[in-house]
């Protein structure tokens, strides 16, 4: 018989010897029917109805270490800023392009590893691969508001890979466009993409984010060793006045 912990103090599970922000217990051992972690299996709960993927579970932005990268990377900084300032992020209804030529640098990690830190200050979150929102949108009857009405319900969202190639000449990408443009217009609250092209690309998809977004977006390249052109988007980010930039 395993001892019971406290719930209300965040005691560390006696099976797993994991609290509510952290994993240390092995994946295989997630489920264990002898694990009493309420705190643990709440939040897991959480990321599946957020629809994160179940490879980033236990993946922590503070235990980013992979590709024997340095801690000081410049883009790892930058993204680390993004969450200092999440109140801040929010308020402004700032968001973070993340891309990156080659696959396998961790834009999908920092994409999730935001939702979960929003997700520990109580913002609602969700991940949503572009491919699945297309398909959705295509699929809907019409009946595209109540899709977009839920999705602009979370405070902050991923849309992962959103550089899918779309050809105006197709009236179903035509109109998957239209509506995606109008969502982005309408939402005033942080969407984190990622993409293998930047956001200055002649893709569709891009040129939207980049038109409906103009200055509440920054983008940040992943894994390169270009400085970044200084500017004050932090600076606005802290000091933001209630209007609204477009």
């Amino acid at each position: 018989m395993f001892k019971q912990f406290d719930i209300l103090n965040k005691d560390l599970c006696p099976i797993c010897n994991s609290n509510y922000n952290s994993f240390s217990g092995k994946r295989e051992d997630w489920h264990n029917e002898d694990c009493n972690c309420y705190l643990q299996n709440k939040l897991w709960q959480e990321y599946s109805v957020a629809n994160l993927p179940l490879d980033y579970y236990s993946k922590d932005i503070y235990d980013y270490s992979f590709k024997d990268e340095s801690k000081d990377s410049k883009y790892y900084l930058e993204i680390l800023k993004y969450i200092e300032f999440l109140d801040k992020i929010y308020e402004y209804g700032s968001s973070l392009f993340l891309y990156s030529d080659i696959s396998s640098t961790g834009k999908t990690f920092f994409a999730t590893s935001i939702l979960k830190e929003a997700n520990k200050k109580g913002y609602s979150i969700y991940f949503l691969p572009f491919i699945h929102l297309y398909n959705e949108l295509s699929n809907c009857n019409n009946d595209y508001l109540n899709i977009l009405n839920k999705l602009n319900n979370f405070d902050f969202l991923v849309i992962d890979s959103v550089d899918k190639e779309l050809n105006r000449g197709y009236l179903s990408d035509t109109k998957i466009l239209n509506i995606f443009e109008e969502f982005l217009n309408v939402r005033f609250k942080p969407i984190i993409f990622t993409s293998q092209k930047e956001l200055n690309s002649n893709i569709e998809t891009l040129k939207l984010v980049k038109k409906s977004l103009k200055n509440r977006i920054y983008e940040v390249f992943i894994d390169n060793p270009i400085q970044y052109t200084p500017n004050d988007y932090w600076e606005k980010v802290i000091r933001f006045k209630k209007e609204k930039i477009k």
